[in-house]
């Protein structure tokens, strides 16, 4: 993966990638991207599949190939076809490659940050104390899968956490969950997301809602991981405080499952 920079001297391209193996193989976007603006662009190959990203949103239009070269028996070329021939008309710059697939979640946390951060206020939603005393709220941002935050209203009504991030203003258009220790049951399925810019306590705007897809699937999502599927959205506002809920659990039926957990939650995004 890199960052481009699109030429003046061609206002449009479309977006391709090329290796060679065996065979020719090509993955475009099938996009015309404008000039004079830097771009995050990234390839993720697995045996079956490519995937081509433009800042952090999977791009893929054509994936030209039998099969997805895994071994490479030449030199990779970054702003050049195999044969030397076809040269990209723009900047290039940090360039990094990995040795496994990145999901896009990965993708999506080499483009953007998590806003908060161990040590940030935050209070339980709703902010009743009713929570073990050794998995209270700050526990959900304390970059710790070994810690949780266990709410005992979670099944009952939306129950989460409120978190003023210290570095102050931000703009979140992402976020990650992962899963805490044990009972499965417990797991949000779904997530609300809203901020404010008077206080932790509101009111709020609703920024994003939606489904944890990989949390409320068919096969148990593991113990101490996050989601691999990406929640995204859309978002130019700004604000200094944060709600997430979780309007629903996975199958909170005995009274002992009729709780919400979470190890872990990022806010991601960038400062204001």
């Amino acid at each position: 993966m890199t960052s481009i920079h699109q030429s003046e001297r061609h206002p449009s391209e479309n977006v391709r990638i090329s290796l060679y193996t065996t065979q020719y193989w090509d993955v475009s976007t099938g996009l015309l991207i404008p000039n004079g603006e830097w771009y995050f662009a990234a390839l993720t190959i697995a045996p079956d599949k490519a995937k081509f990203y433009l800042n952090g949103v999977d791009q893929t239009f054509t994936n030209v190939a039998e099969h997805v070269p895994v071994n490479f028996d030449s030199l990779v070329r970054v702003g050049r076809d195999h044969e030397d021939s076809r040269l990209m008309t723009c900047l290039i710059d940090e360039v990094r490659f990995y040795n496994r697939t990145l999901t896009d979640v990965d993708i999506q946390r080499l483009i953007l940050s998590d806003v908060t951060a161990p040590g940030d206020v935050v209070q339980g939603v709703p902010n009743d104390g009713d929570w073990p005393a050794a998995e209270f709220p700050a526990n959900a941002i304390d970059d710790n899968v070994n810690t949780k935050f266990l709410h005992f209203k979670g099944a009952t009504q939306p129950a989460d956490i409120q978190v003023t991030p210290a570095v102050g203003s931000t703009v979140v258009t992402g976020l990650t969950f992962t899963t805490a220790n044990d009972a499965i049951e417990r797991d949000p399925v779904k997530f609300e997301l809203s901020g404010s810019n008077d206080s932790i306590d509101g009111p709020w705007t609703l920024i994003a809602a939606g489904d944890i897809a990989d949390f409320a699937q068919a096969t148990e999502w593991p113990r101490y991981s996050m989601n691999a599927t990406a929640i995204s959205f859309e978002n130019t506002a700004a604000y200094k405080h944060y709600q997430v809920l979780f309007p629903a659990l996975r199958n909170p039926v005995s009274d002992a499952e009729k709780m919400m957990q979470i190890a872990e939650i990022e806010l991601l995004g960038s400062a204001k």
